[in-house]
């Protein structure tokens, strides 16, 4: 008899942890968009809302990440940099490549993530680039070189997409030592990203 009540309480307290609302950032927001919310399994309730209303863009990542107060590619006007993150402290500039984020990539271990958002100047057309994917992947790509910094512990890949009638690139980078969770991190960022029409 009372192994048949513990499974009762147990059956009980299973259907009210599954009434959750599944919220991105521990609770719904009005401005959400469920297709985007990532289903990483990941606790986001700490996390951090990025939002931009004059570049149209909101992003949410984790309270340890870093976020780039000032561009790290001040000499670069298109694509412009609107948004970067990484999980250690990102410098701005470098010695060369004036179109990449050197010393933001010089610094990123084998354990770091980064990801650095760019939009193309109005009025460069959207529909040049193929639209958003479904769901943004980790990067595979070994070829670095192409980044102006050169690194056999790191994969990175550059992405053009178009989303709200507006053309972006993304450069995301991870070491090859970063942990699933850094990893699964990087991913629900990457498709957290909310893009606004005429930002």
């Amino acid at each position: 008899m009372i192994r048949a009540i513990w499974m009762l309480v147990g059956l009980a307290l299973l259907t009210l942890a599954s009434c959750g609302d599944g919220g991105f950032n521990g609770s719904a927001t009005a401005d959400q968009k469920p297709e985007q919310a990532p289903t990483t399994g990941l606790e986001t309730a700490e996390w951090n809302t990025y939002s931009n209303d004059e570049r149209g863009l909101e992003a949410t990542y984790p309270s340890d990440w870093y976020r780039a107060d000032e561009r790290l590619t001040p000499n670069l006007g298109d694509p412009l940099e609107i948004l970067s993150l990484g999980t250690y402290p990102l410098r701005p500039g470098g010695d060369r490549c004036a179109h990449f984020p050197v010393n933001a990539l010089d610094d990123l271990g084998p354990d770091d993530a980064f990801i650095s958002v760019l939009e193309r100047a109005a009025p460069f057309p959207a529909s040049d680039d193929p639209p958003r994917p479904s769901r943004f992947e980790l990067p595979t790509d070994s070829g670095t070189d192409r980044f102006c910094v050169v690194s056999d512990e790191r994969r990175d890949d550059w992405v053009p997409f178009s989303d709200a009638g507006r053309a972006f690139y993304l450069l995301v980078a991870v070491g090859d030592s970063a942990s699933e969770e850094t990893r699964t991190e990087l991913l629900t960022i990457l498709n957290s990203l909310n893009f606004e029409e005429g930002g």
